[in-house]
């Protein structure tokens, strides 16, 4: 696993981050997230000449802010 940071590259900013993900070639994108206190994962069916995981990428961080809010109805 990875701990994420913003995408322009490594600050000390970094060091604060609790959020840890480890995307798989075949679309698999599970991530914790010791700072909400939440984590989840996303699949998707592909290929890896498709690069799902590029997708499931992208749906994570959108749906990421809103699972915190979502728990704690």
């Amino acid at each position: 696993s990875w701990k994420e940071c913003d995408v322009r590259g490594w600050s000390s900013d970094c060091d604060d981050r609790q959020i840890f993900s480890s995307g798989g070639a075949f679309g698999w994108f599970p991530w914790v997230d010791f700072e909400n206190g939440t984590f989840g994962i996303i699949g998707q069916e592909g290929s890896v000449l498709t690069s799902p995981v590029g997708r499931s990428y992208d749906l994570a961080h959108e749906i990421r802010p809103y699972v915190p809010e979502l728990l704690n109805r």
